[in-house]
């Protein structure tokens, strides 16, 4: 099936994109040059040890549909990659021939025509790879060929040293595809890099011949190869060259088994006498009246014929034939080929007679207890349905002894088992010894002394076997070496010497030590001497100003050198030009070292490029959304010059909307030189939700939600929400309308209306209200704002089954019934987590002052504020794990005063004068100093905003005494419950007398302890089960939070805390933490449809007789900081 253009062109970006981060950091590809002259950084030589160079030549392809877009770059791109490595110096066949420029190779010389199957520009077998290798001066040549099959990749690579006594190595990477096969260059890169610093060479451990009959021993007499000897690729491929060039031999193939101690040659001989036949006479001129193909089942005819030369209406040419069937062999389908002639009155009849490789229809994997057959297989790129290939079965046996290494199981065996099952079928099997897995115990360096080993090991993902890797290796992988993880660790090491100065330093490969104790590492380093930052110029832009140009970059005349610095200033410059419509523009930095001075001079290299402007700006994809949505968020205007910088900005505050699965700049060149059209492609989400559930909360018992909402309304950006959660102890209905670009301008405009009925433990209190916004952004990628509401709400507070056993701000509050609150704020917010639910980094804080009092019963003033800090924990924890730092607090300056209650009942007149009566009084002598109205109080403990998990919720906070009242002649008086008035008949005063007994009906639990008026201290009562929570003024809460993935598909994460505040009435002081309470605990978050959702598991420190202990929450909604 044909591929259509479009899957071309974006191919064609994806490669286009991975040379651009194969060449960056800013283009640092080495490149030929003298000792003394300037070089890229990047090619900076150790001069005890310069790195071995290789060249890499372009691939051959094979593949029914046209890969020019991916095959055309694919050698530069491996150049690449293999250089950033920094082992082993590479360049590309074509880069090499235009930088020598003497004409001395043909920088064509290896491109293939893909339409000609023995197309052989060039002859890359192993013998002319080396010679080529010894004439270019370079150490060793990468070929390779790149093959497509049902749009799966496989490239087959060769490294040929240019050592006569080097050997040869074969390496394959399979792809699923295109965009695959580019990610896992860098892994090949290094196997490359590893092949040609080589490793311990293979002996011969057998020689054997299969078909060649007669001929066996005066072929096996002219072999160079013996066995015993180290076994030598390039010269085992001569001597197979060299027998299928003896006449008696129509193809000859070779293939090598690996065995103990080595590896064994099969030469498989066809002999001439056996295809030609024995009635056609050599050299005979006899003319080819036909051509038959016989024992092709699977493989078409067609394909067949397209691989041979010999043609009716030709003279028959024996060598002709044999070159036929060499190319049939060469397509990897057939286990034997046989040629008969047959004379007709015609001429003759040819007949090519194949015989097809079996099928694989079954692979299985037997043996393996500790890895998963299903991850083994996806290891393999043996597929069922393929001819079977002793190449890459053999590929693959060691493509699954590297897994197992890479779980620390460096003793495993594999073999191989092909079962007949049924004509032309096999079965595969790979059969498993696993052994026992190492661990591994030491990482040793050699040679560091800027460094210990320690600080070398920071931040590997490799981690030692401890004694507490019982406990943590399920999953930090603790003891458990694989090589290609280690491999990206001295990565780290490298980066590390770089950026203190020691750029030539080099990194080793790890030796690896297997013992019964375990595993064992080590690694060779040779630092050099440190280098310090020499001269800083630039080059190519004459307007800049180079001091503020210092002031720009990191790196600083006379300071240790700092690769990753050199980067960075790379991306920094280039982002000064691109922001000021140079969209072409290159900075390249050139170094110069002088070992003498140890010094590394810097020169930036600008390539600025012709300036352009924005002349369209096409917006495509949005089948909803009106363009005016998208434009508004677009920070170029059209006919504005360029900005790179502006382009960001635009894709993040568009991204941000929420309206878009995918959003992508495309800037196109147009027929001015001067003039860009920037397309803006998206892809539509659904924007409209429909929830309903129903379930059991921790707070409310069952309840019951549902939800209808709208973010794009209209396809105009207008926010639309409506809801409602009716449950057992609360009702909350809310509708909301949001405009974030009111009335065409910059600020956004919301309206909420609400309506709530919730009971709590005391007492009951239902509210009614509307509340609108205006908001404004402060930044262009709106990460900060600030907004301006007012709200106008009517509270009540109701207690109906009994007045008494009632604290006196309550009971105040109750008493005043319905009252109402007009506020005006002010709010000030900047978020710069990457992700608004499950953040990993960033912070986000937000402030808000109001004041009550624009009419209404409510008067205060108001100041909260909430901070969190987000960071990334240490590797040895949970990968992409996170530590939350966070605080809340917030203080209320009353304006009230306890007059302001109509308390609609008579004091008594005795307590008139307060020396009147002893531990008890009139309502509204009794905590007069809790002014501020009880529904705009703090109340902690629980979730939400007042958060202190380990508490149940509104349980933490000052507390009064419980009260009940006696109404006499004079007036109602009020006193502590489980004590009775008494008079004094001299004096007329009163006083109370504890009689809490379960009979006395005084309102008590009947503990027989009683409070007094006076008591306010958590230790000052004396039962504090008649004491109430009745909110504080001013509240602190903050956290340490740790927070885990367990499944980034399904959204759930774990988390462990520690919480502390409290809340604290009236002119107590908010941060004596001797008066905090403290808790800690553990949960798990889900981000659900219906949205996140949390389920805690609290505990309270040193908690008291009335605290429940552990405690168990779980709500749905926003998650705050």
């Amino acid at each position: 099936m044909q591929r259509s253009d479009r899957a071309g062109v974006g191919r064609a970006v994806l490669l286009a994109l991975a040379l651009l981060l194969a060449g960056f950091p800013a283009g640092m590809r080495a490149r030929a040059r003298s000792p003394e002259g300037p070089v890229e950084y990047g090619a900076i030589d150790a001069p005890l040890s310069a790195p071995m160079r290789i060249v890499v030549l372009p691939f051959r392809v094979h593949s029914a549909d046209t890969l020019d877009f991916l095959a055309g770059e694919l050698d530069v791109l491996l150049a690449q990659r293999i250089e950033a490595g920094g082992e082993v110096s590479a360049v590309a066949w074509r880069d090499f021939v235009k930088g020598a420029g003497s004409g001395r190779f043909d920088a064509g010389r290896f491109d293939d025509d893909p339409s000609d199957p023995d197309s052989t520009s060039a002859d890359r077998s192993d013998r002319a790879l080396q010679k080529l290798a010894r004439e270019a001066g370079f150490d060793a040549v990468v070929s390779g060929s790149l093959t497509e099959l049902a749009e799966r990749f496989s490239l087959d690579i060769r490294v040929v040293p240019a050592d006569r006594g080097g050997a040869a190595t074969s390496l394959v990477l399979a792809a699923g595809s295109d965009r695959e096969l580019l990610d896992r260059l860098g892994e090949l890169a290094e196997r490359i890099s590893s092949a040609v610093k080589g490793g311990t060479p293979d002996r011969i451990v057998g020689i054997r011949f299969e078909g060649a009959d007669s001929l066996e021993a005066d072929l096996k007499g002219k072999l160079a190869v013996h066995r015993g000897g180290i076994f030598d690729p390039v010269q085992a491929e001569a001597d197979r060259r060299a027998m299928a060039a003896d006449p008696r031999v129509a193809n000859a193939t070779l293939r090598t088994i690996p065995v103990e101690g080595g590896v064994e040659l099969v030469y498989k001989i066809l002999p001439a006498q056996r295809i030609l036949g024995e009635e056609v006479r050599v050299g005979s001129r006899l003319q080819v009246a036909e051509v038959v193909i016989r024992g092709n089942k699977r493989v078409d005819e067609d394909a067949i014929r397209a691989r041979i030369h010999t043609a009716e209406g030709r003279p028959y040419d024996a060598t002709q034939i044999a070159r036929d069937v060499r190319a049939i062999f060469a397509q990897g389908f057939f286990r034997d080929v046989q040629v008969l002639a047959e004379e007709t009155p015609l001429g003759l009849r040819v007949i090519f007679e194949v015989e097809e490789n079996p099928v694989v229809r079954e692979i299985a994997v037997s043996g393996n207890d500790e890895i998963d057959a299903d991850k083994i297989k996806e290891a393999l790129t043996l597929t069922t349905g393929a001819p079977l290939d002793y190449p890459l079965l053999r590929e693959n046996t060691e493509r699954v002894k590297a897994l197992y290494r890479s779980e620390g199981y460096y003793l495993a065996k594999v073999a191989y088992e092909i079962e007949e099952i049924s004509d032309g079928s096999v079965a595969v099997n790979f059969v498993v010894d696993e052994n026992e897995k190492l661990k591994l115990r030491a990482i040793e360096f050699e040679g560091n002394e800027a460094f210990s080993d320690r600080e070398l090991r920071e931040g590997f993902s490799t981690k030692l076997w401890r004694f507490y890797s019982f406990a943590t290796s399920w999953f930090d992988r603790s003891g458990t070496y694989s090589e290609p993880i280690f491999l990206r660790d001295l990565r780290l090491v490298e980066k590390k010497y770089a950026d203190n100065g020691y750029v030539q330093a080099r990194v080793g490969e790890p030796e690896v030590t297997a013992n019964e104790e375990g595993l064992f590492l080590k690694v060779q380093i040779v630092e050099g001497p440190q280098y310090r930052v020499g001269k800083l110029t630039l080059e190519g832009d004459d307007t800049i100003d180079l001091e503020a140009l210092r002031k720009k970059i990191r790196l600083d005349e006379g300071e240790v050198f700092n690769r990753s610095d050199l980067t960075s200033d790379v991306e920094v410059l280039e982002s000064h030009y691109t922001d000021r419509g140079f969209f072409f523009a290159n900075v390249n930095p050139i170094t110069r070292t002088d070992p003498d001075e140890l010094t590394v001079d810097v020169q930036f290299v600008v390539e600025k490029g012709p300036l352009y402007f924005v002349r369209n700006i096409d917006i495509h994809g949005n089948t909803r959304t009106v363009d005016s949505v998208i434009r508004r968020e677009v920070r170029l205007v059209e006919g504005e010059l360029y900005s790179a910088r502006a382009l960001q900005i635009s894709k993040f505050r568009i991204r941000r909307l929420g309206f878009f699965e995918d959003v992508a700049f495309e800037p196109n060149t147009t027929e001015d030189p001067s003039e860009l059209d920037l397309d803006v492609n998206v892809v539509e989400r659904p924007t409209g939700a429909f929830s309903f559930g129903a379930g059991f909360s921790s707070a409310d018992s069952f309840i019951f939600t549902a939800s209808l909402s709208q973010s794009n309304l209209f396809g105009r950006g207008y926010g639309a929400n409506i809801s409602a959660d009716i449950g057992g102890r609360s009702s909350r209905f809310f509708i909301s309308l949001t405009d974030p670009y009111f009335l065409g301008s910059t600020f956004s405009f919301n309206t909420t209306a609400f309506l709530t009925q919730v009971r709590f433990n005391d007492f009951e209190q239902d509210q009614q209200g509307v509340e609108i916004a205006f908001g404004h952004p402060l930044t262009v990628d709106n990460r900060a704002s600030v907004s301006l509401r007012y709200g106008f709400s009517e509270r009540r507070v109701t207690q109906n089954t009994n007045l008494n056993a009632l604290a006196a701000p309550i009971s105040r509050q109750v008493l005043q019934g319905r009252q109402s609150t007009s506020r005006i704020g002010l709010s000030l917010g900047i978020d710069t987590r990457n992700d608004r639910f499950a953040p990993t980094s960033g912070y986000a804080a937000s402030g808000t002052i109001e004041y009550a009092g624009l009419g209404g019963f409510s008067r205060f003033l108001s100041i909260e504020g909430r901070a969190g800090y987000f960071f990334g924990a240490p590797d040895w924890l949970f990968e992409r794990s996170t530590f939350v730092i966070s605080a809340r607090a917030g203080f209320a300056l009353p304006f009230n005063h306890v007059s302001d209650f109509d308390l609609a009942v008579q004091g008594s007149t005795i307590c008139a004068n307060p020396s009147n009566c002893m531990n008890a009084g009139n309502l509204d002598q009794i905590d007069d100093d809790i002014r501020l109205p009880l529904t705009e109080r703090y109340f902690m403990g629980g979730l939400g905003t007042t958060r202190l998990r380990g508490y149940k919720g509104r349980s933490v906070g000052p507390r009064r005494p419980e009260l009940r009242f006696t109404d006499l002649g004079s007036g109602r008086v009020y006193h502590p419950v489980g004590t009775r008035l008494i008079s004094n008949p001299a004096t007329g005063q009163l006083s109370t007398l504890c009689d809490d007994t379960r009979t006395s009906g005084n309102f008590g639990n009947g503990n027989g302890r009683c409070n007094s008026l006076g008591d306010k201290r958590i230790d000052d009562f004396d039962d504090i089960d008649e004491a109430q929570v009745i909110g504080g003024s001013s509240f602190i809460s903050t956290s340490l939070e740790y927070r885990f993935p367990i499944s980034e598909q399904i959204g759930l994460m774990g988390f462990g805390f520690v919480d502390g505040g409290n809340a604290f009435v009236e002119d107590d002081v908010l941060f004596d933490v001797t008066h905090w309470r403290y808790g800690y605990g553990g949960g798990v978050l889900w981000f659900s449809p219906f949205g996140p959702l949390q389920l805690v598991l609290g505990f309270p420190i040193d908690p008291r007789s009335d605290e429940q202990s552990p405690v168990f929450e779980f709500s749905v909604g926003a998650l705050g900081i």
